[in-house]
């Protein structure tokens, strides 16, 4: 194995590597422009926060039914941690490939769980998806430009608190190690198609997922107990 040193060095960096980073700069920049122009028209932005709560307050969720989800989303979660642990165990590697089966379901059962709570939970209170979550089809567009610029506007945030967060580990003596799907990624001989299909759960689904659940269910539950600023601090800590 390289030494860190040699990881590091610059002039060892595909090509491939060096455009990537061309793009997050620019990326990064485009970000800071926007934190800039939100910053600027930020009274008026906040000052819609109140109307926007109370509309989310009549959505159909209750504070039991995101506890219940989050509680089985946890012990699932510990659940399929437990049997990766064990499967790699019985294997004696610790790549992170893994059979095709046993790939599929570590990674997809998380989601398919999230969706069969909230569409049990619709069933029950007998409502549609508009109702419960405001999706108007006529503005989604104008919705999803709205979601693509705040997050590029917390593009920054991420990469700064990423960066304290390892500065803070490192110093306490804990070397940080890459998440096992950057691993899945650089693991030389990984199928293409499972890589295909992480990108699309990673790209696609874990973002839905992570709406439907943070923003849909737990923020609409904890609004209805809590003022604004508090439901928005827990359901941030949540996720």
């Amino acid at each position: 194995m390289s030494p860190p040193s040699e990881l590091l060095d610059p002039a060892l960096l595909p090509l491939r590597v060096w455009i990537l980073g061309f793009v997050v700069m620019v990326f990064f920049l485009v970000a800071i422009s926007v934190d800039a122009v939100l910053i600027a028209r930020w009274p008026g932005i906040a000052a819609r926060f109140p109307r926007k709560a109370g509309w989310i307050r009549l959505r159909p969720m209750e504070s039991n039914d995101a506890v219940r989800v989050l509680v089985l989303l946890g012990v699932l979660f510990m659940f399929l941690q437990a049997v990766g642990r064990q499967s790699a165990v019985m294997s004696g590697t610790g790549s992170p490939q893994l059979p095709a089966i046993s790939f599929i379901l570590g990674t997809i059962a998380l989601p398919v769980f999230t969706f069969v709570s909230i569409i049990s939970i619709l069933s029950n209170r007998r409502v549609s998806c508009r109702r419960a979550f405001g999706i108007r089809p006529r503005h989604g567009l104008k919705t999803l430009g709205s979601s693509v610029l705040f997050l590029t506007a917390f593009f920054p945030l991420l990469v700064a608190g990423n960066l304290v967060y390892v500065t803070i580990l490192r110093s306490i003596g804990y070397q940080v190690q890459p998440q096992d799907v950057v691993r899945f990624f650089l693991e030389p001989g990984v199928p293409l198609w499972q890589q295909l299909y992480l990108s699309f759960l990673a790209v696609i689904v874990a973002p839905i997922t992570e709406e439907l659940l943070f923003r849909g269910l737990c923020l609409t539950a904890a609004l209805k107990v809590m003022p604004v600023r508090e439901a928005v601090i827990l359901v941030s800590v949540f996720f």
